[in-house]
C-alpha cells in the first residue's frame, strides 16, 4: 500500500527472481485516470467467506483438490500461459476422474478464476471433511534446465510457527476432528495440536513418497520425480494429510508441452488415483494391525 500525495499510474513492473528485486515505475496521471485504474481488474473475483460443496455420494473418502493460485494471483507466467489456468484445468479433470472411479467424493477449493487465501484453502478442506488435501502447482526457474514433477511434504521445522498460530485461534473446537480445545490452557492445546501434526505428517509423507515413486516409474519418461520437504503453508493442516504436487516446470518446453497435453494430464491423474487407492489400502492395513 502506497500513500500518494498526487495521482500516479503504474507504468512499469519488473521482478527478478534471481535477485528477489521488484522494480516499479509510477508516473503522474489525471485524477480521472487514477480513479478508473483503481481496484481489481475487471473480471477478477475475490473469493471471500467461501464455502465448498462436496461432490459425490456415499460414505467414501473426500479428496480436497486445491488448484494453486487464482484471481489476482496468476502464479508462474510463461508468455500467455499462466499457472493458475493450468492448475485449474488439471484440478477439474482430476475431479471428474475421481468421481468416475466411484471410490471418492471431491471438494474443489476453487472452481473458477478466484483468489483464495492460503489459510482459507486449509479451512475449506477441513469444513468439507477431507481425508486428503492435494495442492496442485507448476514450477518455473530462470536458472538451469530443470524439468519433471516434484511432490512436497511439510518440513518438520516449518510447522512450529504454524502450531503456535493455530493455538491462538479464537475458536479451536473443530481443529482436531472433534477434539474440543475450548477452555484448555494454551500449552496443553499446543501439545495436542503438535501430536496431531506429527501423526498427520507421517501419513502425508507416506502418500508423498508413493506419489513420487509412481510418477517416476510410470509417467515422467526419464525425468526423475522428486520427493521434497518445504514449509508450504497450505500443507500445515494438523488433521488432514496434505501434499503439494509440482506438475512440472513451465520454464521447460517439454514440461510445458506436457502440461498442455490432454493425454499427459490423463496419465497424471490416473497415477494420482492409483496412488490414492494404494495409500488408503496401506492406511487400512496399518489401522488393522494397530487394533490387533
Amino acid at each position: 500500500v502506497f500513500d500518494l500525495s498526487q495521482p500516479l499510474a503504474l507504468t512499469e513492473v519488473e521482478f527478478k527472481t534471481t535477485s528477489n528485486t521488484l522494480y516499479l515505475r509510477l508516473d503522474p496521471t489525471s485524477e480521472a485516470q487514477f480513479a478508473a485504474n483503481a481496484g481489481a481488474p475487471d473480471g477478477v473475483e475475490w473469493q471471500v467467506n467461501a464455502t465448498v460443496e462436496v461432490e459425490g455420494e456415499g460414505d467414501i473418502p473426500v479428496i480436497a483438490i486445491d488448484a494453486g493460485h487464482g484471481g489476482v494471483d496468476p502464479g508462474a507466467v510463461r508468455g500467455a500461459i499462466m499457472e493458475k489456468d493450468i492448475t485449474l484445468v488439471v484440478a477439474q479433470e482430476l475431479r471428474d476422474a475421481l468421481l468416475a472411479s466411484g471410490r471418492y467424493r471431491v471438494a474443489m477449493i476453487r472452481e473458477a478464476d478466484t483468489f483464495v487465501t492460503l489459510r482459507d484453502r486449509v479451512r475449506l478442506a477441513r469444513t468439507a471433511g477431507a481425508s486428503v488435501l492435494l495442492s496442485l502447482h507448476a514450477n518455473t526457474t530462470e536458472v538451469g534446465v530443470a524439468r519433471g514433477t516434484a511432490v512436497y511434504n511439510l518440513s518438520e521445522s516449518a510447522s512450529d510457527a504454524e502450531t503456535a498460530a493455530i493455538v491462538e485461534f479464537e475458536n479451536r473446537s473443530d481443529l482436531l476432528s472433534g477434539v474440543d480445545l475450548e477452555g484448555e490452557e494454551d500449552l496443553i492445546a499446543e501439545i495436542l495440536v503438535d501430536m496431531a501434526q506429527r501423526e498427520t505428517n507421517l501419513l502425508s509423507e507416506t502418500l508423498g513418497a508413493l506419489l513420487a515413486d509412481n510418477f517416476t516409474t510410470l509417467l515422467d519418461q526419464g525425468a526423475s520425480s522428486r520427493h521434497r520437504w518445504a514449509g508450504f503453508r497450505v500443507l500445515k493442516a494438523p488433521d488432514i494429510p496434505s501434499v503439494l504436487i509440482e506438475l512440472g516446470f513451465m520454464s521447460s518446453s517439454r514440461d510445458l508441452e506436457n502440461l498442455q497435453s490432454d493425454e499427459w494430464r490423463a496419465a497424471l491423474n490416473g497415477q494420482i488415483i492409483h496412488t490414492l487407492d494404494e495409500w488408503f489400502i496401506k492406511m487400512a492395513e496399518s489401522r488393522a494391525l494397530m487394533r490387533n
